[in-house]
C-alpha cells in the first residue's frame, strides 16, 4: 500500500493514530514521566490519554487486552475498564534474557556493563566515536510479549480484542529471518544510523550504510511475518480466523534515512527520505471485505478510523489525500511536547522500496 504515518517518532505517531488525528502537537494526547523517574522499576516513560479508538472498542462491548512497553503505555487512562494490561521492558530485561543460552546471557550482560562504564563513555567521547551498545535488543525484547499474546489468543473467545505494540522489526538489527540472534553478538547488530551517538546528526546514513541496514532490516520483517503466521495458525486451528478482524500496521517507516526529516534539514530532504521515514504497512483482514491491495496514498490515522467503522468503512474506494503532509520537529533535541511544523509529503511510489533497498515481503 501507500499508507503513511505523519510522524517520524513512535511517541507521536501512535497517540495521533489512536485519536484518528493529524496534529502538530501531541502534548494533550500523552503524559510524560518526570526525568527523575526514568529507569525506575514500574515507570512508563510516556502514557497516552483516553482515545477514540479504545473508547469505540469498549463501547462495542469488546474485552480489551493490551500488551505495551515501558516506553509508551496505553492502560493508565483505562484502569478498571480493560480486561488485561501487560507491560514489557523495551531494553535488556529478564524475560528476554531468559530465552537465551547461558553463555549468550553472560556475554550480553558483560558487554552492557563495559559499554555503560564511565571510562568507556569518556573514551568514546574523546574519540568522537558513536556510543557503544545501549542495551537495546531489537525485536528480541518483544518475543516474550508475543509469546504471551499467543497464549492468550489460544484461549480467546468471541468478544476478546487484543492490542499489542511490538518492536518487530526494530533496531538494532539483532535477529535474522528465522528470529535467531545474529552473531557475533552486539558487534554485528547495526543501529539505525552510522551516526548514532553524534550530537544532533542531520546526515543519518550514507547510501552505502542505508543499503547495509536494509539488508539486515528485511530479514527482521520476514521474522515478524513468520511470527504473525504462527498467530494466524492458532486462530485457524480454533476456528476463529474466518470471523476475526485482524489489523497489522507499522507506526512509521523503517527510518533508515540518509537525511533525517527535520525542519533544520528541509533544504536537503529527498523523496527517498520521506519514503524511508514515513511509509508504513497497514493491512486488514475483516469479514465482509474482499481481499485487495490498495495503492491510495492515505494516512494511518484515516485508515484506522475507517477500519473502526467496519465493512462500511472499507467497502468503497479510498480517497487519496489531496494535500499530504507530515509533521517535522525543527531539530532532533526538540521536546516531544514541542510544536511541529506541517511539511508537504511528496508522492509515494507505487512500487516496492526504491533501490538500492531490497523489496518488502508480502504478508502471509
Amino acid at each position: 500500500t501507500r499508507a503513511y504515518s505523519q510522524y517520524f517518532r513512535t511517541v507521536e505517531a501512535v497517540p495521533a493514530m489512536l485519536n484518528f488525528a493529524s496534529v502538530d502537537q501531541v502534548g494533550p494526547l500523552i503524559q510524560q514521566a518526570p526525568q527523575s523517574e526514568f529507569g525506575k522499576l514500574g515507570t512508563i516513560r510516556f502514557t497516552t490519554s483516553k482515545n477514540p479508538y479504545f473508547d469505540h472498542l469498549l463501547q462495542q462491548g469488546y474485552r480489551l487486552h493490551v500488551y505495551q512497553t515501558n516506553w509508551l503505555g496505553y492502560c493508565k487512562a483505562y484502569a478498571g475498564a480493560i480486561a488485561k494490561c501487560s507491560t514489557h521492558t523495551y531494553t535488556i530485561n529478564r524475560a528476554a534474557l531468559a530465552r537465551l543460552k547461558f553463555m549468550d546471557r553472560a556475554r550480553l550482560l558483560l558487554r552492557l556493563h563495559v559499554s555503560q562504564s564511565l571510562l568507556t563513555k569518556a573514551l568514546l567521547k574523546a574519540l568522537q566515536s558513536p556510543a557503544d551498545w545501549s542495551g537495546l535488543l531489537g525485536p528480541q525484547i518483544s518475543f516474550p510479549a508475543f509469546d504471551e499474546l499467543m497464549r492468550d489468543v489460544s484461549v480467546a473467545k468471541g468478544g476478546d480484542m487484543f492490542f499489542a505494540h511490538l518492536f518487530m522489526p526494530h533496531y538494532p538489527y539483532s535477529v535474522d529471518s528465522t528470529c535467531s540472534l545474529r552473531r557475533p553478538l552486539v558487534t554485528s547488530w547495526l543501529e539505525i544510523s552510522n551516526h548514532t551517538g553524534h550530537s544532533e546528526p542531520l546526515l543519518f546514513n550514507s547510501p552505502e550504510s542505508r543499503r547495509e541496514r536494509y539488508d539486515l532490516y528485511i530479514p527482521q520483517v520476514r521474522c515478524a511475518m513468520a511470527k504473525l503466521e504462527t498467530l494466524f495458525d492458532v486462530l485457524k486451528k480454533r476456528g476463529l480466523y474466518d470471523d476475526a478482524i485482524i489489523v497489522v500496521n507499522g507506526d512509521h517507516g523503517s527510518r533508515i534515512v540518509i537525511n533525517k526529516p527535520l525542519m533544520d534539514n528541509k533544504d536537503v530532504l529527498k523523496p527517498q527520505d520521506f519514503y524511508d521515514g514515513f511509509s508504513a504497512l497497514f493491512a486488514v483482514k475483516m469479514p465482509g471485505v474482499a481481499a485487495t491491495r490498495d495503492q491510495t496514498m492515505i494516512t494511518l490515522s484515516h485508515l484506522l478510523k475507517m477500519t473502526a467503522a467496519g465493512p462500511d468503512g472499507l467497502n468503497h474506494s479510498l480517497v487519496e489525500d489531496g494535500n499530504p503532509q507530515v509533521y517535522l520537529h525543527r531539530k532532533e533535541t526538540e521536546a516531544v511536547r514541542g510544536k511541529m511544523t506541517a511539511f508537504p509529503m511528496p508522492p509515494l511510489p507505487k512500487s516496492a522500496l526504491p533501490k538500492p533497498a531490497l523489496p518488502m515481503p508480502a504478508l502471509p
